[in-house]
């Protein structure tokens, strides 16, 4: 770590001997938001340019910029008939060509009441038919902001209303639901969990696949979704890869915590209409500890992803193949040697883990007319979560007694219409078909039976159906209506939904809005969990949860936006959320829930006998202060005050797990441009986090004591509340612009000052006293990145 540091001051002072001004291209197409069909004509001006460069998209929507020099560029689009369009929010380095693909949204101006501005990006969402709880997080943002680590899912945890499970684990807790209502869709395809180390039935894992070195810009929702989003409750991630340069090859390396990476994109023809997009990493301790050098105790995390992207332009269309796939393995071996067993049991189990997961699909866009669209896709997902326990007896021999094996797949077509009726409306309908293949094993060794008790053993197939419309209005010069409708049926548990959703927004004034918001939302279980398997007798067993209901929800959401400066915004919500045939206990009184699953590390398998009778409510109010990137500095503060409630079946209202209570997150930036010609930035961003600690049910020590192990007083279930959580990042990177070289340098501090946070709260029985575990301390990342 000292010789990283010492690079970079090495490398600071070299900047001074760079006198010679860099330059690079910006380039990119010009669409319509609703159709994406190319706008010819529109004005592309570099306003940070000296002198100002400007040019006019060709007939294909083209542009192209060149000689601008790199930094922070702002590049402002407009066109007559659509709202003007700013981007302040780029990095322009050296290597690479800065590749942009923007969409600009139809204005209806009856008059002159209504000034009509250059919007920044920032300050809306990439999809104009999401009104209210959306934003849009950049590429940028995650490698910038301090404490996300390049994780889509981490960025988001800086934001108002959403708060991290755990630190070892990228689950997301929105606004007081479980992590089991995340939607994550990729290219428009639905997907599993995308990281490593993953569970049947989690949302996140211990590292993400998605890869921010092939990612666009995507956006976020927390709360009355667009009728486009199906098969979530708590939020939706939409994730974007981008496009490869189809005119000039381009490769990137990386190390650092997250793995070894290797990148490439370029053109695959030379007509300069088609480009790949791929990029491979390793991780980092696996590789390390394959050449014999190992830097910690225990289990070393073996994982390695590839993602990539082609597109090919037609005449009258476009087609994309993209996919991901991961594989990860951790074992924690058993120490053979009984005098340590005393001390730590965990010693006499050898525990293996992993998890993979592929996607891997196409689709194809076809312009129907000037003012129609129709997107065909057809993908492939499989998932694969493995565990198995083995015990060492006092002779040394092994034998299992756990063993988990759950695989699940599915096969998806989607078919999206995109229709715009004059510049005041806008039509989108889509089918999502997917079929579901599934084969679960999970055992459990029952020492008083002396015999595996099954858990879970299915094998068979299912169908989920979803389909949606929605109607995006522009009622006026301030009014904007978005009413649509989404139904979705599960036939395995032979349920479906019939779910309304609507948006109103209301222009104050040229940059003050007032929005409302409803949907009907619900989620799919986990497919373990309707195949739970019940034992009725010694040869007998039933799966007593497969008629349990979808997990069903109502979000109403309001809204004031107000951008008091072209950079400054402030932004308030509040919302309530009111969840029902919630799963519960049945047959006798309990507090357990399954708005309370979902943070824990592993397969998901939970109770048998579960009836969906159970309620929750969630309702607070959020508060967002941002200060987009400009002059070198940003600034974005959130704060949320929320409470989220539960209903078992023993009919009294409990603290979820996740009720936290408040979240307060402050993140500031700056940029100090170095070198002669400012060509070079050192780079520095500070995250404050402070929560309100999670609940927990009590161990009831006595009982413990006497019985050899945890027992827990579920009547008090979830009436401890953890200590407060609070956690300060600090992240110091450098960019060096050479001439054709862009090198980048950073290190990152997660817990930079060693707070002690409490994860849970176990029984040693050892020790017959009550221990307290803690999240991770301070932990130090490096990260050196060379594109060319």
């Amino acid at each position: 770590m000292k010789s990283l540091i010492k690079f970079l001051f090495v490398a600071f002072a070299s900047t001074s001997l760079q006198a010679q001004e860099i330059t690079q291209t910006i380039r990119g197409t010009v669409t319509d938001a609703a159709t994406q069909q190319a706008i010819p004509g529109a004005a592309v001006i570099s306003l940070g340019s000296n002198p100002i460069k400007g040019c006019m998209t060709d007939l294909d929507g083209n542009f192209r910029l060149e000689n601008v020099s790199v930094g922070r560029p702002i590049v402002q689009i407009s066109m007559v008939g659509y709202a003007p369009l700013k981007l302040s929010n780029l990095v322009l380095t050296s290597s690479k060509e800065l590749i942009l693909n923007i969409s600009l949204e139809a204005t209806f101006i009856q008059g002159n009441t209504v000034e009509i501005v250059a919007k920044i990006d920032k300050d809306k969402p990439l999809n104009e038919l999401s009104s209210v709880s959306t934003r849009t997080f950049s590429v940028d943002e995650a490698q910038r902001y301090a404490g996300s680590f390049g994780d889509p899912a981490r960025l988001s945890t800086s934001f108002a209303g959403v708060v991290a499970g755990n630190d070892q684990r990228n689950d997301i807790v929105v606004r007081g639901n479980s992590p089991l209502g995340v939607l994550w869709r990729l290219e428009g395809i639905d997907i599993p969990s995308p990281s490593h180390y993953s569970g049947s039935g989690t949302s996140g894992g211990a590292v993400s696949i998605l890869n921010t070195n092939v990612l666009s810009n995507s956006d976020f929702s927390t709360g009355a979704f667009a009728a486009e989003y199906g098969n979530a409750t708590s939020a939706a991630f939409d994730v974007k890869m981008r496009k490869g340069n189809n005119e000039r090859h381009e490769f990137t390396g990386q190390v650092g915590f997250n793995g070894f990476e290797a990148g490439a994109e370029g053109p695959l023809s030379s007509n300069k209409k088609s480009s790949y997009l791929i990029n491979y990493r390793y991780s980092t301790l696996g590789a390390l500890n394959a050449v014999g050098l190992e830097f910690v105790e225990g289990g070393v995390p073996q994982y390695q992803d590839l993602s990539f992207k082609l597109d090919f332009q037609h005449k009258n269309g476009k087609t994309s193949l993209f996919g991901i796939a991961g594989t990860s393995d951790i074992h924690f071996k058993s120490e053979l040697d009984s005098t340590v067993w005393k001390d730590t049991p965990a010693k006499r189990q050898d525990l293996k883990n992993g998890s993979d997961l592929v996607v891997a699909g196409v689709s194809h866009l076809k312009f129907l007319s000037p003012n129609s669209t129709l997107k065909l896709s057809v993908a492939g997902t499989g998932s694969r979560f493995r565990t198995s326990i083995d015990s060492i007896t006092g002779s040394y021999s092994q034998f299992p007694t756990f063993r988990s094996a759950i695989t699940e797949s599915k096969l998806v077509a989607t078919a999206v219409v995109n229709s715009k009726v004059g510049n005041r409306s806008t039509i989108r309908a889509g089918i999502i078909a997917s079929r579901l293949l599934f084969n679960t094993d999970v055992k459990l060794y029952s020492p008083s039976l002396a015999q595996d008790i099954q858990l879970a053993d299915s094998k068979g197939n299912g169908d989920l159906l979803q389909a949606y419309s929605q109607w995006h209005y522009k009622a006026g010069e301030r009014w904007t209506i978005d009413l649509g409708l989404h139904v979705l049926a599960f036939s395995i548990n032979s349920k479906s939904s019939l779910e309304p959703r609507a948006a109103i927004k209301y222009q104050v004034s040229g940059n003050q809005n007032l929005s409302l918001g409803y949907g009907r939302h619900s989620r799919v279980l986990p497919i373990n969990v309707y195949l739970r398997e019940t034992r009725i007798s010694d040869t007998e067993s039933i799966q007593s949860n497969k008629s349990l209901d979808l997990l069903r929800a109502n979000h109403f959401v309001a809204s004031y936006d107000w951008l008091i400066k072209e950079n400054l915004r402030l932004k308030f919500e509040t919302y309530y959320q009111e969840l029902s045939s919630v799963g519960i206990q049945g047959g006798r009184p309990s507090s357990l829930s399954v708005l309370n699953y979902g943070a824990d590390f592993g397969d998901v398998v939970g109770p048998d006998s579960l009836v969906s009778n159970g309620s929750g409510r969630n309702q607070g109010i959020e508060l967002t202060l941002e200060k987009f990137f400009s002059k070198n500095y940003y600034f974005l503060v959130t704060g949320s005050l929320f409470d989220s409630k539960y209903k078992g079946s023993d009919g009294i209202e409990r603290n979820t797990a996740f009720n936290n209570k408040y979240a307060v997150n402050i993140l500031a930036g700056k940029e100090i441009s170095m070198g002669k010609e400012k060509q070079n930035a050192l780079i520095l961003s500070l995250r404050q986090v402070a929560t309100g600690g999670m609940w927990s049910t009590p161990i009831d020590l006595e009982a413990s004591r006497a019985s050899g192990f945890a027992v827990y007083d579920n009547n008090r279930a979830f009436s401890e509340q953890l200590p407060a959580y609070w956690r300060t990042d600090i992240r110091i990177g450098f960019r060096k612009n050479k001439k054709r070289i862009t090198e980048e340098f950073g290190l990152d501090f997660q817990n930079l000052f060693n707070r002690k946070n409490i994860f849970n709260r176990s029984y040693n029985n050892l020790s017959g006293n009550i221990e307290n575990n803690y999240q991770v301390g301070i932990f130090p990342m490096g990260l050196y990145r060379i594109t060319f």
